[in-house]
């Protein structure tokens, strides 16, 4: 369940329907089972995997300023 899997993710319904190149109303349709899949073109393949790497870089900067001092909170305050 592909979209189930990118809300789970935190891809919005929008988002993940512009990404596939569909109308959000279709996409909703689809993601409630009342379209059928209509499976995935390599270059919508090709979109989502750069969503995902941008969101795993962007996670593993926001995870990596958790460790800095510019984020951290003195002790004892």
């Amino acid at each position: 369940n592909l979209p189930g899997l990118a809300s789970a993710a935190g891809i919005a319904d929008g988002e993940m329907a512009a990404l596939l190149g569909m109308s959000k109303g279709y996409y909703s349709q689809v993601r409630n089972g009342k379209r059928p899949w209509p499976g995935l073109k390599p270059d919508q393949v090709q979109r989502l995997r750069a969503e995902l790497a941008g969101r795993r870089e962007a996670i593993a900067a926001v995870e990596a300023a958790l460790t800095t001092d510019t984020v951290l909170k003195p002790e004892g305050a």
